[in-house]
């Protein structure tokens, strides 16, 4: 009671999906023990890196420690597409305990660049501007 439990610990990550070249995703890992209550036991190391499977994509920053049982990782440049799976040891002293599954974060290619309500306003007076203009020139309306 009150050791890291591999199962009832969790991981999320923030946001859920990686773009390939975008922001770096917040993994969080909350560790609680086999009755889902937090953890007591004092933690000598966490070990993040990437697992047997994974893609590899992604930069691995050191764990940081926020209290209370939660500690948080930054992933960063992410590169291709892909999943990312983890394999994450905690270390409380007593024995290392790997939580399971291994997480996974899928990264996707990036957004295709769109072009805003205002972007897309302006563009269309300029053409309605445009093919006024050469509309008047072509069958010579006279201007005022």
């Amino acid at each position: 009671m009150g050791r890291p439990d591999a199962t009832s610990s969790t991981v999320q990550f923030d946001p859920p999906l990686a773009a390939a070249g975008g922001a770096p995703v917040t993994m969080t890992i909350t560790l609680r023990d086999f009755q889902d209550a937090p953890i007591t036991a004092a933690i000598q190391s966490i070990t993040v890196q990437h697992a047997g499977d994974s893609d590899g994509l992604t930069t691995i920053a050191s764990v940081v420690d926020l209290g209370g049982s939660v500690y948080t990782v930054e992933l960063t440049g992410a590169t291709g597409v892909g999943t990312d799976r983890f394999t994450i040891v905690v270390d409380d002293g007593t024995r290392p305990v790997t939580l399971m599954p291994n997480p996974g974060l899928t990264v996707i290619a990036p957004a295709i660049p769109t072009v805003s309500t205002w972007g897309f306003t302006a563009l269309a007076l300029a053409i309605f501007a445009a093919a006024t203009l050469a509309f008047a020139r072509r069958y010579q309306v006279p201007s005022e």
